[in-house]
């Protein structure tokens, strides 16, 4: 069954039970899966309802398979890759492994293209307005919920709030290893996974 968070004015809006406004208000930091909530039979017509609601609405997930090696390969890889989808429109978070790589990250999109400007800022910068693109390590933004774009292992547990996640992977044994966690992860829970081979 696939893994689908609830939001907490579904639940409330759903559920009979006493207690499912403490439920909400005491979770949200922990959505409950919906295979938690289907587990009781007079729950069945809820996952029905929700299947209708949200089928096709669940995250999706891009491996994008590279042949380079190096790190700094990666990053640019992922402006590259935000300056597509950046041009699309889309609200984009880059969630990095720690604070060092997100400033890498951060001066590489300012510079990798000489006639490109995406305005773009690290969470927490309190000198800069939240912008179209964000880079992070830590907690997440509330106010993204389009484009993640995951460097970091394992997966952050709000991945499933977005719409896509991306994962790029370089020809290296750490990372590989972690990739391999990651496609299992999410193929057991049922996600759509789109596996993108640029090594030819």
């Amino acid at each position: 069954m696939k893994e689908m968070h609830l939001p907490c004015a579904l639940k409330r809006a759903l559920y009979s039970l006493p207690d499912s406004l403490s439920m909400c208000e005491t979770a949200l930091n922990t959505p409950t899966p919906l295979e938690n909530i289907a587990l009781s039979p007079y729950n069945r017509p809820l996952k029905a309802l929700i299947d209708v609601l949200f089928g096709d609405i669940m995250t999706t997930i891009d491996f994008y398979i590279l042949g380079q090696t190096q790190t700094t390969d990666r990053h640019r890889f992922v402006c590259n890759l935000v300056s597509k989808v950046y041009g699309e429109g889309r609200n984009i978070y880059i969630h990095t492994s720690n604070e060092a790589d997100a400033k890498a990250l951060d001066d590489l999109l300012w510079s990798f293209k000489g006639e490109a400007f995406i305005p773009h800022n690290l969470i927490g910068d309190a000198k800069l307005a939240e912008t179209q693109v964000q880079i992070g390590w830590g907690e997440h933004p509330d106010h993204h919920h389009d484009v993640l774009i995951n460097l970091s292992s394992p997966q952050p547990n709000f991945f499933s709030r977005f719409q896509r996640v991306l994962e790029v992977v370089i020809q290296d044994e750490a990372i590989l290893s972690q990739t391999r966690q990651h496609y299992k992860f999410y193929k057991e829970r049922g996600y759509q996974v789109t596996y993108r081979d640029l090594r030819v």
